[in-house]
């Protein structure tokens, strides 16, 4: 991962934890949309127009290189996105399904903590090597 990109994840770990329920619901209550629309709203979350990790990693390699990604590796072959994935998709599944602004909340900072601990094993590995 490149510097940028580890700064921008690390600026998106703040802002979920930042989001609270008033904003939510305020955001719900002036769109008129579902729970886990909010997300797209105020983060870009669910889609690879607006995630601000795709639109980094598209900047810095001209392309969507999800390998370069917080939750791609150097695996990562079969074309699906890894970020929606089982094992380290599992917290975007929790956010897609949340039907209430506590579930939501509860998923977006449980999304946040997985992807503080990947950073923090990514940031060891590179130290290793």
């Amino acid at each position: 991962m490149t510097e940028k990109h580890i700064q921008t994840v690390k600026d998106l770990i703040i802002r979920y934890r930042s989001l609270t329920e008033e904003e939510i619901t305020g955001v719900m209550q002036t769109k008129g949309c579902e729970v886990f629309e909010v997300l797209r709203i105020l983060t870009g979350f669910g889609a690879i127009d607006s995630c601000s990790l795709c639109k980094n990693i598209k900047e810095e390699y001209n392309r969507l290189a999800c390998e370069h990604c917080i939750w791609g590796d150097a695996d990562y072959t079969d074309g699906r996105y890894p970020c929606t994935q089982r094992g380290r998709g599992d917290t975007y599944c929790l956010v897609r399904e949340s039907n209430t602004v506590q579930q939501l909340l509860y998923s977006v900072r449980a999304r946040a903590k997985l992807m503080e601990l990947i950073l923090e094993e990514e940031i060891l590995e590179e130290e290793i090597e």
